[in-house]
């Protein structure tokens, strides 16, 4: 991606320069660039026949859970840590529990 025209058109022709302010827009909204928004699959030719399946069945893996588990927080509190976005500032514990049919 650090070479595609893409990318140099997009966010300019220094990719190996630290400069994050690349990825704002002038109205103050975030740069999108498909490329990037899937990259595990890989992109273009190459990319993997497989994304719309792995997708797909991460829905179906999903709705299979809340179906068969009761989900609910393991802890009290969870802080927050501000970073490039908002995340929490430790892992995430829930509780699952098999329901009775």
């Amino acid at each position: 991606t650090r070479h595609a025209p893409e990318a140099c058109n997009l966010l300019g022709s220094d990719l190996s320069e630290f400069r994050p302010e690349r990825w704002l827009r002038e109205d103050g909204g975030l740069v999108e660039f498909a490329p990037l928004d899937t990259i595990s699959f890989g992109h273009g030719v190459r990319k993997c026949p497989g994304q719309g399946l792995a997708e797909a069945e991460g829905w179906l893996v999903l709705a299979e859970i809340l179906r068969r588990f009761h989900v609910e927080r393991g802890m009290d509190t969870l802080g927050e840590a501000t970073a490039f976005t908002q995340t929490a500032a430790e892992d995430v514990v829930l509780r699952l529990s098999r329901r009775v049919q």
